[in-house]
């Protein structure tokens, strides 16, 4: 029976450990994304404030959704790019338009430019033969969903398994145990 109580004493401190374990090596962080056209003249943004979860990684998917005044094209195609950068990202195979509406899940970040803090990007929605119809920039503000630091998470996580598993099986001998074997011979 004590085997038993030890092994459920361990199942209960890994139950407790692994999350603080995961949350603390595998951050993500809520993003808010501001969508900020310069000019809605031939387009416009329906979703100009998107709140979405970025992974571990720094990748952000989040829904684009514009109406297209103009009947130029019923494909668009849109382009990101980091501010630090002078290459605009195609994102995708491009947009369909349908009765004027275009929605379709953009990305923000990728291995060589995650997002895990605020960042500024811009872009532009294009026809297939490059003639822009909207352009602006889009804001990234990035909030941790803990508070603390993920490595610190990550420690207390191990600290607490590794205290869980010598509590477990390590007995400590204490005065009052001793005393009441002395007095039980």
């Amino acid at each position: 029976m004590a085997r038993l109580s030890r092994w459920a004493l361990l199942g209960t401190g890994v139950l407790v450990t692994l999350p603080l374990l995961w949350f603390g090596l595998r951050p993500e962080y809520m993003v808010q994304v501001i969508v900020q056209p310069s000019s809605e003249v031939e387009a416009q943004i329906i979703s100009k404030e998107v709140w979405t979860v970025a992974d571990g990684n720094g990748i952000v998917f989040f829904d684009f959704k514009a109406i297209v005044a103009s009947q130029a094209s019923d494909m668009l195609i849109l382009e990101i790019r980091p501010a630090a950068e002078r290459e605009y990202r195609r994102q995708g195979n491009g947009y369909r338009v349908v009765r004027g509406i275009l929605a379709g899940v953009a990305q923000l970040g990728a291995a060589d430019w995650p997002v895990h803090q605020d960042e500024q990007y811009a872009f532009r929605l294009v026809t297939g033969n490059a003639a822009v119809v909207l352009d602006g920039r889009m804001l990234a503000k990035v909030y941790p969903r803990s508070t603390l630091n993920p490595w610190i998470m990550a420690a207390i996580g191990a600290l607490a398994s590794v205290l869980e598993v010598l509590k477990t099986f390590v007995r400590v001998e204490t005065p009052n145990n001793q005393l009441q074997r002395t007095s039980a011979a």
